[in-house]
């Protein structure tokens, strides 16, 4: 049995998040720094969580090299924190962010105390009391910056702009009440999306602005509407106002849209995958660790699988093919070979390219055994080592595929944002195989995209979870 020795010193430990958290909340006002107060007691959270633990234990504290662990606790909260956007309680909505933020500080301290065990710095039942000592600082810190934002007055806004844009802007914020936004006047052609707020003409701008009193002006139009841009722009020049830019989604064709300095320059990306450099670091982590753990688990199976395939049916092992990679550079995929030398030697480079189909002749019969339980693509962590796909990511398409479609599908080539994967969104949701139609080939790049609109490091993780639990079964060629 576990007995918790509770002593001055594990005490004082235990006390500084929540002083941190009584500090906070006694401001009579919302400070402007709140999320940088919450990411501090996050990471102060997952520092004290592994000094205590051990403590209460058995009453003893870290000594030596095991220290490293507190600032091992420290980065993972901070990285895991950041690569998840795990946000903060909006006025609206208080559990789900509150619920994933202590999900991933607990995750964090766990992983830390984790590989301080695995050293001997740590016991076992240590990891358990670490990880549960990082939750309640976490729930506690969010659902208190919930009840300040919930007392605090929401955002007066006035929207400027043609009426379609004005009615996708507002629906976006109907959508997002975590923002604390309040539309108070419309201004521009038509009349008001809601009832309830007053519409005004472009022509009374300065008169409605004055009316409303609003904190900030939010103006959703076209790239092509400059002139519209530039007249609000002048005639609110006189009034200290906050003035924000909407492109229209429907205007213009943003993809995984972000600004970006240019040296000093604002420029917005108009199209771009879905990864910040600090996010490429966390992908690829995620890569290698997954990648090797496969390798370590699938090692003797790939071999007995290599033999199989050469006792069965001459040739060799591997089918090595040229794929279209990330930025659609050619990459050499591996795969093992499924079908008959003769047949599946050939370059797809030449245009010779045919698909597999439903009872393929070409496939040996331990070939279709391969397929059908996805065991044919497990090389394929040799390249993710090698750095040329990901885990999780869109499936490598064969260029001749590719030009088949890319002229009917204008979105097709954004999927080569990134890094292509061994399994992904369409995989587990049955857009995998062969692509007989457009309709076929359309849907698989929809999902792929929804991925890469949607990316998270969390999307990943449960892509792979779906992916051990069911999504190697594959029914398709």
């Amino acid at each position: 049995m576990v007995e918790l020795a509770l002593d001055p010193p594990s005490l004082l430990v235990l006390s500084y998040a929540p002083r941190s958290i009584f500090r906070i909340v006694s401001a009579k006002t919302l400070p402007p720094f709140w999320s940088l107060l919450i990411w501090t007691v996050d990471l102060a959270t997952a520092a004290a969580a592994v000094l205590a633990a051990p403590r209460l234990v058995d009453g003893t504290w870290l000594g030596g090299s095991a220290h490293l662990v507190v600032p091992l606790a420290v980065a993972l909260a901070g990285l895991l924190l950041h690569l998840t956007g795990a946000p903060r309680p909006g006025a609206g909505r208080p559990w789900s962010p509150t619920a994933h933020g202590a999900l991933v500080l607990g995750c964090a301290t766990a992983l830390a105390a984790t590989a301080a065990a695995l050293v001997g710095a740590m016991t076992w039942p240590t990891v358990a009391i670490a990880a549960a000592l990082a939750l309640p600082p976490a729930v506690a810190v969010r659902l208190l910056s919930w009840l300040a934002q919930r007392s605090s007055p929401a955002r007066r806004i006035v929207l400027v702009g043609p009426l379609d844009c004005r009615l996708r802007l507002r629906e976006h914020l109907l959508r997002h009440p975590e923002l604390g936004c309040t539309v108070v006047a419309e201004i521009g052609p038509g009349v008001a999306v809601m009832s309830d707020c007053p519409s005004h003409p472009l022509g009374e701008l300065e008169r409605a602005v004055a009316n409303a009193d609003p904190d900030e002006v939010l103006l959703s139009t076209g790239f092509d509407d400059r002139l519209l841009l530039m007249e609000v722009m002048a005639r609110l020049l006189t009034r200290p106002l906050i003035v924000r830019y909407v492109p229209d989604p429907e205007a213009v064709p943003l993809f995984c849209p972000r600004p970006y300095d240019l040296a000093g320059l604002p420029a917005i990306d108009l199209s771009n995958g879905p990864l910040s450099p600090a996010a490429e670091v966390g992908k690829w982590i995620e890569d290698k660790s997954v990648a090797l753990v496969a390798l370590a688990l699938l090692g003797l199976p790939m071999l007995l699988i290599a033999a199989a395939i050469k006792l069965t049916s001459p040739g060799q092992v591997l089918f090595v093919q040229e794929r279209q990679g990330r930025w659609g550079r050619s990459i050499r995929v591996f795969k093992f070979r499924t079908m008959r030398r003769d047949v599946c030697s050939q370059d797809i480079t030449t245009g010779r390219f045919r698909q597999v189909e439903q009872g393929d002749p070409r496939i040996t019969p331990l070939g279709r055994f391969l397929r059908n339980t996805s065991l044919d693509e497990t090389p394929q962590f040799l390249n993710v080592l090698l750095g040329d796909m990901s885990v999780v990511g869109p499936r490598p398409h064969p260029f001749a595929l590719n030009k088949r479609f890319a002229n009917e599908i204008g979105e097709l080539m954004r999927r080569h944002y990134l890094k292509p994967g061994i399994t992904g969104l369409a995989q587990i949701s049955g857009a995998r195989g062969e692509t007989r139609t457009v309709e076929d080939m359309r849907r698989r790049i929809n999902l792929d995209l929804e991925y890469l609109r949607t990316w998270s490091l969390w999307l990943d993780v449960s892509i792979i979870a779906r992916t051990f639990v069911g999504g190697w079964i594959n029914r398709q060629p």
